[in-house]
């Protein structure tokens, strides 16, 4: 299946957040996983591993976005910047924080 847009009228870098002006679609395909391997027909081979602790390179909340789940909060990552909590427990670079 094709992507429903191919505008790329949106920031490319990785660790941009979306804006009002962009395109939600472009800006999905290029900043979430899930949304671009549904679109470019990939399916997961294996279920990600489950991390139940925080990554030693997590840092503080940066932004709440106006949502109640902190899994989307902006958060410091001491490695690649601001991320979610969604984004790091797909990171290579994870390190437990026992």
């Amino acid at each position: 299946m094709s992507r429903p847009c191919l505008c790329d009228q949106c920031d490319l870098s990785p660790w941009s957040r979306f804006q009002p002006h962009e395109c939600r679609l472009c800006w999905l395909y290029h900043h979430d996983p899930e949304y671009r391997d549904f679109w470019d027909g990939e399916q997961l081979s294996e279920e990600p591993t489950r991390r139940a602790l925080p990554c030693i390179h997590l840092g503080a909340v940066l932004d709440r976005r106006g949502c109640p789940c902190p899994g989307l909060w902006l958060r410091g990552c001491f490695l690649h910047g601001p991320i979610t909590i969604q984004t790091c427990k797909t990171c290579p670079d994870y390190e437990e924080d026992a």
